[in-house]
């Protein structure tokens, strides 16, 4: 079951994050973050999170995703996403 939700994609595939504040309101996100860890590691496969900041990231984000194996990317300006084929 779930195999053809989204589901799928959020436990199997890579998932890239920017934006993440960890607000209250992002309690979801957070669990589903959580939930994946613990689904990849029955399997011992890689998370293959990337969170993308904009400058370095609130101390509580990235505890949070170093907690999880998540990767940090700073970059300067939102541009550097989209010029030089650099991600």
């Amino acid at each position: 079951k779930g195999h053809q939700t989204w589901l799928h994609i959020w436990f199997n595939m890579p998932i890239v994050i920017f934006g993440l504040k960890c607000g209250k309101d992002e309690v979801f996100i957070r669990w589903l973050l959580i939930e994946r860890k613990r689904y990849l590691n029955l399997y011992g496969d890689p998370m293959e999170v990337y969170y993308i900041s904009k400058g370095t990231p609130e101390p509580e984000v990235s505890n949070l995703m170093r907690n999880l194996g998540a990767e940090i990317i700073t970059i300067d300006h939102y541009s550097e996403l989209y010029s030089n084929g650099r991600y």
